[in-house]
């Protein structure tokens, strides 16, 4: 009977204790909005964090074919986040 119960208990403690997902947005302008938008829109964004992210797997791919493991997987791992550097940082919730 527990066994049922249970898990039906979790759920419903689930759902009532969860709140609102809000994403980080920019600022306005004559704010930090302005270095927002040329650091995430226009370098991140753009072809600069695209290039940067790109070298990073090619350099990453490399050191592991040579066998060096730790900065594969660093560069791998960077270069991936790189590329999604901007929806990594709207999903991450902040508010300013």
């Amino acid at each position: 009977m527990l066994k049922r119960i249970l898990p039906v208990l979790i759920l419903a403690l689930a759902v009532l204790l969860t709140g609102t997902a809000m994403a980080y947005t920019g600022g306005t302008e004559g704010t930090a909005g302005e270095l927002y938008d040329v650091v995430v829109n226009q370098l991140l964004n753009g072809p600069v964090g695209f290039v940067g992210g790109v070298a990073a797997l090619i350099f990453g791919t490399a050191c592991l074919v040579m066998g060096r493991i730790t900065p594969a997987i660093l560069s791998l791992v960077g270069g991936a986040i790189l590329i999604k550097a901007p929806d990594i940082a709207t999903s991450l919730g902040m508010i300013f």
